[in-house]
């Protein structure tokens, strides 16, 4: 373990606070929807739609941003006492977002899509002939051509102050706007719960506008009566905060839309009633349980086939007809994690095979193969892809050697990351308070990992090779986590050094996680 430089709170603090500097630091600073390229122009139209008693349908996506985005626009029509379809479509029956499969389902006057539709150049173009107003809220990245409709999205906003902001920030603008075009006397920041699960779902750097956005939204779930969120904080009876959710809530929600069919999710956050909101939070865990041993199984299987395949190529690409196309995305990520590489992972019968990519470069790299693909879309680390069997070859032989100039960064914590030694008798509640301060951490602003010494004791072990003890130094005792090690007994009151980071157990309770460890000669 290298040598760190020591710290002083005050050093710790500036530190901290110069990862997250922005101008947005509360709601009030936040950017108005005007911001939003073509929104005021799309509120008025579905004002205009809304005066005239049109039949206006909204297409959501299957993963926990389009269901939440769909939740929120349901939700917001509500206070309207307006009428809205809300439609998500089955990732196995129909396929991603708003497309002409899903279209020959659905009777509209106007169509609104939430976190999908800006690669829908078809569905586009039947809407048009249908004679169909379809207005697209996205925030996937665009590509060359856009669909004849009106759209917004951050990346296509100049003026708007961040690109990366989730589909559902986006549909909550849109109802802001609306709000703001009919005059009506709503609380946007009553949806700010639900919003925090799609912020931490879809990852979104923990700067200004999400930042701001994110802490308001764990701080309304502490005191929300969201039948969803009740459930979640009796299940959870400690700290509700965002690792909890991006660990423990987000799977769960995702698992429907990968195995049947992610309504269930979408209901089961719009539910009024606790006992059936409870039938359906018990589905989910079955559900997700079912989804863990189909991905396990899967993820054997396409390791073996990378092992076999040419270990030289930039970018891993494996293939099986029999995998469900409901998980690859969750394998694609652990091929990125343990090999490093950008991974595509694909599945599908016949002639078309669908898949997800994981890693760097996810949107270049696909730019750069569109001839051979039938669609694509997605962001620079994570994106969905079909495609002919017969072009599979090519797109290997294609992505074999695409230059991937940044790393793709291990999970194990490197000496880079870790802020710099303080003293054990320093970590007292002054220390981990001024921490919390710069809660929620998560992308781009990471939780802090420091280095120090103190002696270990009390070594007890649980679960599946996890170990619990007690590190003291003077007068000072924390209780201490290690996980997927059982730290020797030897190792009973001598002095270690080690890095760590601070978190939270099931009880609330404070713990230091134990991520390296040596002991002291």
């Amino acid at each position: 373990m290298q040598k760190q430089t020591q710290l002083n709170k005050n050093q710790i603090y500036s530190i901290l606070e110069d990862r997250i500097k922005s101008d947005i630091k509360s709601l009030k600073d936040i950017p108005t929807p005007n911001m939003l390229c073509n929104l005021e122009e799309i509120a008025k139209e579905i004002h205009s739609a809304i005066n005239n008693n049109k039949k206006i349908v909204l297409v959501g996506d299957y993963d926990v941003d389009g269901v939440v985005s769909s939740v929120i626009a349901k939700e917001f029509f509500d206070y309207l006492d307006y009428p809205l379809e809300v439609v998500i479509p089955n990732r196995f029956l129909h396929g991603y977002g708003i497309n002409p499969k899903i279209l020959e389902e659905i009777q509209a006057d106007m169509i609104i899509t939430v976190d999908n539709g800006i690669s829908a150049i078809e569905a586009a173009e039947i809407c048009k002939e249908r004679g169909i107003k379809l207005i697209i809220t996205d925030h996937h990245t665009p590509q060359e051509i856009l669909p004849q409709a009106l759209i917004t999205n951050p990346k296509l906003s100049p003026n708007f102050c961040e690109s990366e902001i989730c589909g559902a920030c986006v549909t909550w603008y849109m109802c802001a706007a609306i709000k703001k075009e009919m005059n009506l006397n709503i609380n946007m920041a009553v949806f700010l719960d639900i919003l925090a699960l799609a912020i931490v779902s879809d990852v979104m750097p923990l700067y200004g506008l999400n930042r701001v956005l994110l802490q308001r939204g764990l701080e309304a779930i502490k005191t929300s009566n969201r039948t969803s969120l009740r459930i979640l904080k009796e299940k959870y009876k400690g700290r509700i905060d965002s690792e909890l959710l991006s660990f423990y809530f987000v799977p769960l929600l995702n698992c429907a839309g990968r195995i049947k069919s992610a309504m269930l999710s979408y209901e089961f956050l719009y539910e009024k009633n606790y006992e059936i909101g409870y039938s359906k939070f018990c589905e989910l865990l079955e559900i997700n349980n079912e989804r863990k041993k189909i991905q396990n199984e899967i993820y054997i299987q396409a390791k073996s086939k990378y092992l076999s395949s040419d270990l030289n190529s930039s970018v891993i690409v494996v293939c099986d007809e029999s995998w469900h196309e409901g998980v690859v995305g969750i394998v694609a990520s652990r091929l990125c994690d343990e090999f490093k590489k950008t991974s595509i992972v694909l599945s599908g019968s016949g002639e078309i095979l669908k898949g997800s990519m994981r890693g760097a470069y996810c949107m270049e790299i696909l730019e750069s193969c569109s001839d051979l693909l039938l669609k694509f879309g997605g962001h620079s680390n994570a994106a969905g892809l079909s495609l002919s069997l017969e072009s599979l070859e090519e797109l290997k032989n294609r992505v074999k050697n695409f230059e991937i100039q940044d790393d793709i960064e291990n999970d194990d914590i490197k000496s880079s990351d870790v802020l710099g030694f303080v003293a054990f008798c320093d970590l007292d509640l002054d220390f981990f308070n001024m921490l919390l301060e710069f809660e929620p951490y998560g992308e781009y602003n990471l939780k802090p990992y420091f280095s120090t010494i103190a002696k270990i004791n009390n070594i007890q072990y649980f679960g599946k090779g996890h170990s619990l003890f007690c590190l003291e130094y003077g007068n000072v005792k924390h209780k201490g986590f290690r996980f997927n090690e059982e730290i020797p007994k030897n190792l009973e009151g001598k002095e270690i050094k080690f890095v760590f980071c601070y978190s939270f157990d099931y009880y609330g309770e404070l713990v230091l996680m134990i991520e390296t460890y040596e002991e002291i000669e």
